[in-house]
């Protein structure tokens, strides 16, 4: 509660047999070939179900990063995902997650002068972990080294804590769904600031409405809006206007840390601020009072989700149809089970993504139980996967990052061209093993 670490834990894993490394992470964050290939490292899987059992751990908590809503937090349940674990653990039950980052954005914005923000190679305010920590006095440290990162994010959430206490405590309470779904219904008027590439945006709201199916997935009306406009349209028509500028229905997704602030710190930002505070509230109370329309919002969150087109891999299907109890206890059974046993029930995943992700880890991780021609189709695709050129593809490919060093190696000091002469090599072997 007091922002003092009581345990710490750090794991790396060695490289899949169908990722291709970035060059420009690697020259970044000096990560060696040799660190990737280390057999001695666990595999991705080992890895995953190593952070999960630490986090399952720790909880309930709130799991707290630095641009983590964004980055961190989907790149986790993509590993929770390909390993067949439960993938929101940091939002299930009592637990919650906050970011940091926006902590920092709501001081810069609620209380001025609570941080000193820095600005880039461009005069422009920067957010950025590493200016922002040292601005405000973290000192320097290794950037993108994941323990490093951890302490500077600490450094600044107790700064946070201590400079702006109201922000603080405001964002902190909503770092939990049941609580930003209780506050949306609580309060007829709410204030929403959001910060996008250093622009501040905010309205007044009030909720409208949630996903019949996702309950955590909120909609609120932008109450600069006319209630007789917008409270008639169909499920249809409301689906389609959320999709344009200005939204008179907004998705709010509860798990996010929504930086939901009272009416007053707000509305002199707001187009609705320019109403009569008697008037925003009428609006609210039909928002708030009309059943209909809410059942309609819902509905067309729901078109929404249904509208999504299906990611070109199985990981891209992460947010698609949610697992039903029985596929739970498919994977939790799965994952019980020795290897031998795994085999076997592969063929029982009716989900084609399950069905794809427990095949895979049988190959990684016992190609020795693989048939011949289960073998031949796996290296197939490993290799298809690695050394494909086409340029839609949505991963890095083996050709892609050859040209992607050959460029950095251009414009590179002696230093960093033997590092990345260390990576070209690196990634011809993989070549070489894919293409035998």
């Amino acid at each position: 509660a007091d922002l003092n670490p009581i345990e710490r834990f750090e794991v790396r894993a060695r490289l899949m047999p169908h990722v291709v490394p970035s060059p420009s992470a690697l020259l970044v964050t000096r990560i060696t070939p040799a660190t990737l290939a280390d057999p001695t490292l666990p595999s991705h899987a080992e890895m995953a179900a190593q952070i999960h059992a630490q986090l399952s751990a720790w909880s309930p908590a709130v799991f707290v990063g630095y641009g983590s809503m964004l980055f961190d937090e989907p790149v986790l349940r993509q590993a929770f995902f390909r390993a067949l674990l439960p993938t929101h653990l940091t939002t299930d039950g009592p637990n919650g997650r906050a970011d940091v980052l926006r902590l920092a954005q709501g001081a810069a914005t609620f209380a001025p002068g609570a941080l000193t923000i820095p600005t880039d190679d461009n005069g422009r305010p920067s957010y950025r972990l590493d200016r922002l920590a040292v601005a405000n006095g973290h000192g320097d440290f290794a950037v993108h080294d994941a323990m490093a990162d951890a302490e500077a994010t600490l450094h600044l959430a107790r700064l946070i804590k201590a400079q702006a206490p109201a922000v603080w405590g405001r964002l902190i309470a909503l770092t939990r769904a049941d609580d930003v779904v209780a506050l949306l219904d609580a309060e007829p008027v709410l204030g929403l600031t959001l910060v996008t590439f250093n622009q501040r945006r905010d309205w007044l709201v009030a909720a409208c409405g949630a996903d019949p199916e996702d309950p955590r997935q909120r909609a609120v009306f932008d109450l600069a809006q006319r209630p007789d406009d917008v409270l008639p349209l169909s499920a249809r028509r409301l689906a389609d206007a959320m999709k344009r500028s200005p939204k008179p229905v907004r998705p709010l997704r509860a798990t996010i840390q929504p930086m939901l602030m009272p009416m007053e710190a707000v509305a002199g930002h707001t187009a609705a601020g320019r109403l009569a505070p008697a008037e925003v509230r009428e609006r609210a109370l039909r928002v708030h009072g009309d059943a209909g329309f809410h059942a309609r919002v819902g509905e067309a969150l729901a078109i929404r989700r249904r509208d999504r087109k299906p990611g070109r891999t199985v990981e891209d299907r992460l947010t698609g149809s949610p697992l039903s109890p029985a596929e739970a206890a498919q994977c939790k059974a799965f994952r019980d089970a020795d290897w031998m046993q795994r085999r076997r029930l592969v063929g029982g995943f009716r989900d084609a993504r399950l069905k794809e992700l427990a095949a895979r880890l049988i190959a990684y991780e016992r190609p020795d139980l693989l048939g011949p021609g289960d073998r031949a189709v796996f290296d197939g695709w490993v290799a298809d996967r690695l050394l494909t050129d086409d340029p839609d593809a949505p991963w890095m490919t083996v050709p892609k990052a050859l040209r992607e060093t050959d460029n950095l190696m251009a414009a590179a000091n002696a230093d960093d061209r033997a590092f990345l002469a260390d990576v070209r090599r690196f990634l011809l072997g993989i070549a070489d093993r894919a293409s035998r």
